[in-house]
């Protein structure tokens, strides 16, 4: 009986812990795919569409030339604003949140028209 119900404890531990795994990287979305990060210069004639904040417990990774979470989740945003670019201000900034710690990236979300 009780091996029944550690492996019915250890089971359902595993589960917890895949779904807060799943929540903790964020991926990109495929509109989030879409939306490009560029320069000032590149702006003239896009339209603005406010400043996203994208937030992620999880640091960036180098070796992965420009992959990163706080992005992600920034390009994410942009695209949920319906917005194709992004004008990066802040990235993977080290911040403390709560008890822990985060890396935010903060970018200007634009609707440029990048796709037509």
């Amino acid at each position: 009986m009780a091996s029944k119900i550690g492996t019915g404890l250890f089971a359902g531990l595993i589960v917890v812990a895949s779904m807060g795994a799943g929540t903790c990287a964020p991926t990109l979305t495929p509109g989030g795919k879409r939306v490009q990060p560029v320069s000032k210069e590149f702006v003239l004639g896009c339209r603005h569409l406010g400043v996203v904040v994208g937030i992620s417990p999880k640091r960036p990774l180098r070796k992965r030339p420009g992959w990163s979470n706080s992005i992600n989740a920034a390009r994410n945003k942009v695209d949920a604003l319906g917005g194709d670019a992004m004008i990066i201000i802040v990235r993977d900034r080290f911040v403390e949140q709560g008890r822990g710690f985060v890396y935010t990236t903060q970018a200007v979300a634009l609707q440029c028209g990048l796709e037509e």
